[in-house]
């Protein structure tokens, strides 16, 4: 899922999205683990991808990268969340409300 999110719009790219996908599954949270899995192997909190400040004085080349990179996060935030809404109507449908009173077994 992680690499499809990356590629979504590029199936072709996914050898370039590869890293970053990587970097996407080592620092999201693991309910097993109760904490990243970079945390669990390196026993700190993962660098946080943020948004850079661009510079003039900055490589033409570099200032390229980092606004692909916040088009490619902003991208991600979007399906990501789209994907997380559709998990939840699944799993939504097999739920069933159950109430309890005292005594029950």
């Amino acid at each position: 899922m992680y690499l499809r999110c990356f590629t979504y719009e590029h199936p072709k790219g996914w050898m370039k999205a590869l890293p970053l996908a990587e970097f996407w599954y080592n620092t999201a949270y693991h309910l097993s683990l109760g904490m990243t899995p970079f945390k669990a192997l390196y026993g700190r909190d993962p660098p946080a991808l943020t948004r850079q400040p661009y510079s003039i004085e900055d490589p033409a080349k570099v200032r390229e990268q980092l606004a692909n990179r916040d088009t490619l996060l902003a991208k991600l935030k979007v399906i990501l969340t789209r994907a997380q809404q559709v998990m939840k109507r699944q799993a939504d449908k097999k739920r069933v409300e159950v109430s309890f009173q005292i005594g029950d077994e």
